[in-house]
């Protein structure tokens, strides 16, 4: 008897636990969000030891361009990812590709021009100069030894979470850029990546001009200065083109002025310390955003004067890249690699 009534006791406890347990709320679950690698933070402050001289007195002023006018946050829906891993388009009849070597980029070079004819036939490339410099840079050598499909319309993965842009997305930001690259000009190419746009801005300045390729992940730094160096050797031996490893987000300020800047990266506001590298009368263009899927592809003029600078917003892009340091970019791609 005792027993029994022992054992209804001991029942009747671990029911009463057992509703506790479920009576209390739920933890909350932030799931992906609650991981700061899914915030849309601004990129962390640049460290002021490691500026360049005299850039730290132009890094923080006060923004006269967005003053606080683009601080709501974005209305565009909101995705974690970003990036599709496999082509979904339609490949032409015309198109093959065996392997991803050397030998392959040179037999399909006919695909390229395929490509640069999709691209002009949508409008994406349109003046002569600038057609005729991406013709000479062949976009399949900067990505063929990662990627067996070197002519597709998507952008790419270049590894340690960097990517190149899709080759419409790359043929309008050099159309916007081209009235200010003209011969003997200086370009900034922030965040150069394998350093094909670098070269086709080095082939539009033609050998009196300059070009700046900046790129802060070393292993990148180095695959481009390769294939630049296999291809295109002429670019660097001629003195056009430089390819520098090093952080961008404070530009380039021994080498300014320049005529055009492009950041090949989303940023939330445009960094003023950026803009006052450009020449009176030069052009920036970049994403502005929070989202990481959505940005305003946006333009900035510097007047004749340099004393006021003019904002055009053009369409909306995925600029896929942050404006971020070398060590918090690797530490994303890490954290990709182990999802």
């Amino acid at each position: 008897m005792r027993t029994c009534f022992f054992g209804l006791l001991v029942s009747v406890g671990v029911l009463g636990l057992a509703n506790a347990q479920y009576d209390e709320p739920p933890a909350e679950d932030h799931g992906a969000a609650g991981n700061a690698y899914y915030e849309n933070e601004a990129p962390p402050q640049y460290d002021a030891h490691h500026q360049d001289e005299g850039a730290r007195e132009h890094h923080q002023p006060r923004d006269p361009l967005n003053q606080g006018r683009y601080q709501e946050r974005s209305t565009f829906p909101r995705r974690t990812t970003y990036v599709a891993q496999n082509d979904t388009f339609t490949l032409p009849p015309y198109y093959y590709s065996i392997t991803t070597t050397e030998k392959t980029i040179k037999i399909n070079r006919r695909t390229y021009q395929q490509l640069l004819d999709a691209v002009i036939s949508d409008g994406a490339l349109k003046t002569p100069r600038v057609i005729e410099a991406f013709s000479k840079v062949d976009r399949g050598h900067f990505v063929h030894h990662l990627e067996d499909e070197p002519y597709g319309f998507m952008a790419r993965k270049l590894g340690r979470g960097i990517y190149m842009e899709k080759p419409h997305l790359q043929a309008r930001i050099i159309e916007l850029l081209e009235p200010k690259i003209q011969e003997g000009a200086k370009v900034l190419d922030i965040g150069s990546g394998s350093g094909f746009m670098s070269c086709v801005f080095a082939e539009l300045v033609g050998k009196t001009g300059r070009v700046f390729g900046v790129e802060h992940m070393r292993e990148q730094c180095e695959d481009a200065w390769e294939t630049v160096m296999r291809i295109r050797p002429d670019l660097l031996n001629d003195g056009r083109l430089h390819l520098r490893c090093r952080d961008g987000r404070t530009g380039l300020l021994h080498q300014a002025p320049f005529d055009a800047i492009y950041l090949s990266t989303y940023v939330p506001e445009i960094p003023y310390s950026i803009l006052l590298q450009l020449k009176p009368g030069g052009r920036l263009v970049c994403g502005v955003g929070k989202s990481k899927s959505y940005h305003r592809m946006t333009v900035i003029d510097r007047s004749e004067d340099g004393t006021h600078f003019q904002k055009y917003e053009i369409s909306l892009e995925n600029f896929i890249n942050p404006l971020i340091n070398a060590d918090e970019q690797n530490d994303n791609w890490l954290y990709q690699q182990s999802r």
